[in-house]
Formats: C-alpha cells, sequence, structure tokens
C-alpha cells in the first residue's frame, strides 16, 4: 500500500515504528518524556502515554507500517504535547461508526478513535481509504482550543489510487487548507494532485494566488489538476479564498452558507497561463466566526453538496461532518475528497 501519509507527516520527526508489544510500551514512554520536556502535570502525561497507546495498538491490529512521533509544541507562552500517529493501512472505512460507537471498521482504527477524541484536546485526521491514516492528537494544558481538520478521501471504483490530494498547514493563528483534483484518475492524477499541495505545503505564507501561479508552473509536465486554496486568520475572523478549477469550498455559518469556486482553468495547461495572471485569481474573503465551519470538496461530490446547519450540526468533530457529506453526496464513479475545518 502506499506511504505517502508517512513520509508527508512523519518522516521529518523522530518517528517509532510500530511492530510489536515492546514497540507499544516505547511509544508510550516517548509520549511522557515529551510531556515532561514540556512540564505539563502528571496527569497530562498519563493522559499522553494513554493517547499514545491507543493509536499504537489499533496500528498494530488494522494498520501497515504503522509510525508515531510525539513533539513538543508552543502555543503563545504555553507549551503542549502533539501524539502523530500515520499508517499506510486501508484507512477508516466508517469513521462516524468508530467514534460514535466504538465500532472496529474494516482496516481502521476501530474503539481506540472514540477514547482518542475522548482524551485529547485537539485531534485532526487525515484518512485516505486504500492508503492509510494519519492521526494527530494534541495536548495543551491551559491554552484555549483551536479549530481541528479532518481530510477524507477515496478513490473512485476500480482505482486503487485517488487522483485527489489534500493537506493542511498550522502556524501561530493561521491555517491554510489546500485541496487539488489531478485530471483523470489513477496515478497519474494523483501526481499531478500531489504536485499541486506540495507547493503549497512548501511555502504556505505565500500569497494565495502567487501559490497558485506556482502550482501551474508545478504541474507543465503532468496532467494537470484543479485546486482550491483557504486560509483561515483567526486574529482578524475571516477566511480568504483562491482557486482554479472544480474544486469547491464552502463557508457555513448558523444563518448562511456562501460558496467560493475557482477560474475556469486547468493548473499545469498551457491555456491557463492567461487567465492566472488576470485579477480574477485574488482571493475572495469572507468573515469566519469561533462557531462557523469551512469545507472544501472535489467534483467526486456532486454540485449539490450542502452542509446544513441545523442544531447541532456545525458542533460535530469535523471528521464526523467530512463524514457525512462523503456519505450524502460522493459519486463512487470519481475519486471524491472531502476537508473539513470547525
Amino acid at each position: 500500500m502506499d506511504s505517502f501519509l508517512i513520509e508527508r507527516w512523519v518522516s521529518h520527526l523522530d518517528r517509532l515504528t510500530i511492530y510489536d508489544e515492546a514497540s507499544v510500551s516505547e511509544a508510550r514512554q516517548r509520549a511522557r518524556a515529551a510531556a515532561a520536556a514540556a512540564g505539563m502535570s502528571a496527569d497530562a502525561a498519563a493522559t499522553l502515554a494513554l493517547i499514545a497507546s491507543e493509536l499504537a495498538h489499533n496500528q498494530l491490529r488494522h494498520a501497515r507500517g504503522g509510525q508515531i512521533a510525539a513533539s513538543v509544541f508552543a502555543r503563545g507562552d504555553r507549551l503542549g504535547v502533539e501524539i502523530v500517529a500515520a499508517d499506510r493501512g486501508g484507512g477508516i472505512a466508517d469513521p462516524s461508526a468508530a467514534i460514535e460507537h466504538g465500532a472496529s471498521t474494516g482496516g481502521g482504527l476501530g474503539a481506540g478513535l472514540a477514547g482518542v477524541l475522548r482524551l485529547a484536546d485537539e485531534v485532526d485526521f487525515d484518512i485516505r481509504l486504500g492508503q492509510g491514516t494519519c492521526v494527530w492528537a494534541r495536548k495543551i494544558e491551559g491554552a484555549s482550543h483551536r479549530r481541528e481538520v479532518a481530510v477524507l478521501g477515496r478513490p473512485a471504483d476500480g482505482e486503487r489510487v485517488s487522483g485527489d490530494d489534500a493537506c493542511f498547514v498550522r502556524d501561530d493563528d493561521t491555517l491554510v487548507l489546500a485541496l487539488a483534483d489531478g485530471l483523470g484518475h489513477g496515478p497519474d492524477a494523483s501526481l499531478a494532485a500531489r504536485a499541486a499541495v506540495e507547493t503549497v505545503r512548501n511555502a504556505p505564507a505565500r500569497a494565495l494566488p502567487d501559490l497558485l501561479r506556482e502550482a501551474g508552473a508545478a504541474l507543465v509536465r503532468t496532467r494537470g489538476a484543479a485546486m482550491s486554496i483557504v486560509r483561515i486568520d483567526e486574529r482578524f475572523a475571516e477566511l480568504r479564498h483562491a482557486g482554479v478549477g472544480n474544486v469547491t469550498a464552502h463557508v457555513v455559518s448558523a444563518d448562511s452558507q456562501r460558496a467560493f469556486s475557482g477560474i475556469s482553468a486547468v493548473l499545469g495547461m498551457e491555456p491557463a497561463r492567461a487567465p492566472l495572471r488576470r485579477a480574477r485569481t485574488d482571493e475572495d474573503h469572507a468573515p469566519f466566526g469561533p462557531w462557523d465551519v469551512a469545507f472544501l470538496f472535489t467534483d467526486g461530490l456532486t454540485t449539490r453538496t450542502r452542509l446544513e446547519s441545523e442544531s447541532g450540526a456545525l458542533r460535530r468533530h469535523p471528521v464526523l461532518i467530512a463524514d457525512a457529506l462523503l456519505k450524502a453526496f460522493g459519486r463512487t464513479h470519481d475519486d471524491a475528497t472531502v476537508i473539513v475545518v470547525s
């Protein structure tokens, strides 16, 4: 199976491969050591050790090539610990069942996933069906809660890999999301989408229109791709968007839902160069309050895709929102990926 989630998310960290129970014990020790380095309490250290144990055990039981890292991070004047667990398993087939009912899903994390969500202060997900899963679980004593993110994607029927790709990058008070859809399906489409996403991961602070132009230059020898990029700035409670092609973004609040679409072009295609130079690639922007939700999706979900803001819908974890959107609006004959932040 594809190991790209491991290479993308944990290859730069001091990672531990989960082989056996001894590996699980080592993962717990690394979590405790990180907690001590962050000056966290004994209770927080015990909680982090349990989180690491749950994630490691689930990799041991359900995944292949699982790796875990524990690291200290800063948020303002506070230190916290982040546990990152990535694998090249089959992905979590039914995240909602795993979280809400503690069920073990085929190739997925099972009951331990619900426990991780209860124990951690914040949890992010990157789940690619047939390719793997990455989970980030953070503990920050005394710090304010930040938005959580979930990526959920699946390939078209009959394909081994998806032609979509997505990423997110955190930096202080900003969060950048990128979602790309390579033309067609399969490995060649996947290469184009990954190349587009990597331009954002390599320089997330750049202006969004500049990132799109750089992605276009990076894709000239590929099939090409559509892509949307969103930057959320918590200081100003604002969301900015720029896009090329039919990857759509929605901003949902309690009383409104606004959609953003990209200019009609394809990144990497020669005819796209002229429109990419025009002012229409300037950023759109919208207010983004503390309880608002944003989601991006490829055309593997129908144009009718919508998140109803009835009571409680916007308060669910983003992986549950992503799962609900994919189940309700996904089309199995096309690659389908959604990324949600709430």
